[in-house]
């Protein structure tokens, strides 16, 4: 049983891979960006958003696991290519439990 627990990190804080970051037309549908983070993390939990001053935009951050055999840029690039997407950043944070 301990073994089995182990290896799934029962109990364990979550510890994420990387923080995307990056600023959405409001004029574009969302279901492209999402189904970009869909197809390259295994888990992404939205943090934050926030609005530009005019309300056009709206900066989005992503808490995002990979999926094995995925690549930091191949999520850049997908999210990058997504109509209405700009400013993609993708931070490092995998050991950093604390944003």
């Amino acid at each position: 049983m301990t073994i089995l627990l182990d290896q799934f990190n029962y109990g364990a804080i979550h510890k994420s891979d990387f923080i995307l970051r990056f600023r959405f037309d409001k004029k574009f549908a969302t279901d492209a960006y999402l189904a970009a983070i869909e197809k390259a993390s295994r888990q992404s939990d939205l943090l934050h958003l926030e609005p530009s001053g005019d309300g056009e935009t709206t900066m989005m951050t992503f808490d995002i696991s990979l999926r094995e055999g995925y690549e930091p840029q191949d999520l850049a690039s997908q999210v990058g290519k997504v109509d209405g997407a700009s400013e993609v950043v993708l931070i490092a944070s995998k050991s950093d439990v604390d944003y």
